[in-house]
């Protein structure tokens, strides 16, 4: 029965074709690491980069590496890029497809970066905020880049308007004195809107 490998990215991989395009793998993975916008880490801006966050594109440093290590799995996965490192096909695709470039654009951060020498304690708080909390984007509109409005109608005549954008949908209640009344009486806010 053959023996598979899994990537970080939970694909399933023939083991012995990991392991017979380990050198193939790891020249390419160098060749990423090369890259101008990967030279440096993607979180504290140092070089070199010796790990990666599979999931996320990222190439980082040694310090950003071990800080990535604690956050959770479901926040970063992240793979040494020297040593004994089994890299596959999947992982490399997506780490040529992100980069530090792209990502430092969607999770944002270089404006708020700690200092060189802060503690790691506040380089986690940084990390954390960036990937997990997602709070380092500073999302900026332009006069064309409105939120789509759609609205739906409920049985007892409640408007709903939803104000949806890439992250947030907004849901806005219109409803006359008469509904307001009908809701009232029946105590059971959701079911006014059928759920």
């Amino acid at each position: 029965m053959p023996e598979y490998w899994t990537s970080k990215l939970g694909n399933k991989f023939l083991k012995l074709d990991i392991e017979q395009n380990e050198c193939q793998a790891k020249t390419q993975l160098d060749h990423l690491r090369k890259l101008p916008e990967n030279r440096s880490c993607a979180d504290c801006g140092c070089g070199p980069t010796v790990w990666a966050s599979v999931n996320l594109g990222i190439f980082l440093c040694i310090r950003c590496g071990s800080i990535h290590r604690g956050l959770g799995t479901h926040i970063s996965k992240p793979k040494g890029c020297t040593g004994t490192y089994l890299w596959g096909p999947d992982e490399l695709e997506h780490m040529s497809l992100m980069g530090n470039m792209k990502s430092n654009g969607i999770y944002g951060g270089d404006e708020s970066r700690p200092s060189s020498d802060a503690s790691d304690a506040a380089w986690r708080t940084f990390i954390a905020n960036k990937y997990e909390h997602r709070l380092l984007k500073q999302r900026t509109r332009s006069h064309d880049d409105k939120p789509k409005q759609t609205s739906s109608s409920s049985d007892d005549g409640a408007l709903l308007t939803f104000d949806t954008d890439a992250a947030v949908t907004t849901v806005h209640v219109h409803m006359d004195k008469a509904n307001i009344s009908k809701m009232n009486a029946s105590n059971d806010f959701f079911a006014q809107f059928g759920v």
